[in-house]
């Protein structure tokens, strides 16, 4: 009976090994997707606080701040090359 324990116990541990690190395989997979993630040169807003990983207020006050956003007939874009050049200006 010991024997069928131990059985028992040895495949449920290596079953339970194998599903945390399936688990672990996926959020490591994602996580690695969404850092490589390619950006293109113009961007919506939302997007451009993605990118800066900030939330839109700190977007909006980063405009306020000098953050130049371009806008035709209400369609507002803003280009990857001066996120860059904001950051790179107001890092210390």
């Amino acid at each position: 009976m010991d024997k069928f324990f131990n059985q028992l116990y040895v495949q449920f541990e290596q079953r339970l090994l194998a599903a945390i690190l399936k688990v672990l395989n996926e959020k490591l997979s994602r996580e690695v997707a969404s850092s490589t993630e390619e950006w293109n040169e113009w961007m919506d807003l939302k997007t451009a606080a993605k990118y800066l990983g900030v939330s839109p207020n700190t977007f909006y006050n980063f405009r306020v701040r000098g953050l130049k956003v371009v806008e035709i007939d209400n369609v507002k874009r803003v280009s990857k090359t001066e996120l860059d050049r904001f950051m790179k200006k107001h890092s210390k």
